[in-house]
């Protein structure tokens, strides 16, 4: 998730307010995914540490983290749907191919969208008519 959105930041100044909205919803979804992450390596470690059943020693941390894991799928579970809808992925799809201008990205933003990050390769989407890295073709599945 974090290549997507620093490759769309990179490309934010060829496109219009609504694909700016569209990386704040990405990182969103990046946040959530990675809280989810946290929680999972956590219980994986506490119950390695302790070797045994995280309900059996710690009933009570169990607990905390049984909410939060309802928490988290609370708010993902409408964010997928809306992802997952057609008419939401036809919109992304539109405005992916429809870019505003030829403008110039910032030499902050071509950094940032850079350092320490490999370039994706492009290839054929399906989803698109025009090749797109496959890694956002792959996000928009």
């Amino acid at each position: 998730m974090k290549s997507v959105r620093y490759q769309a930041e990179f490309f934010s100044a060829f496109y219009d307010a609504s694909y700016l909205q569209r990386i704040e919803e990405v990182k969103v979804i990046q946040d959530i995914l990675g809280q989810r992450q946290d929680q999972v390596v956590l219980r994986q470690f506490l119950e390695s540490a302790l070797k045994a059943d995280l309900a059996d020693v710690l009933p009570t941390i169990n607990r905390a983290m049984q909410q939060d894991e309802m928490v988290f799928w609370q708010h993902w579970q409408p964010l997928q749907q809306r992802y997952l809808a057609p008419d939401f992925r036809a919109s992304v799809r539109s405005l992916l191919t429809t870019p505003t201008g030829a403008a110039t990205p910032s030499p902050q933003s071509r950094k940032k969208s850079l350092s320490g990050h490999k370039p994706a390769q492009p290839g054929p989407c399906p989803l698109l008519a025009d090749p797109l890295p496959t890694v956002v073709c792959d996000r928009l599945k």
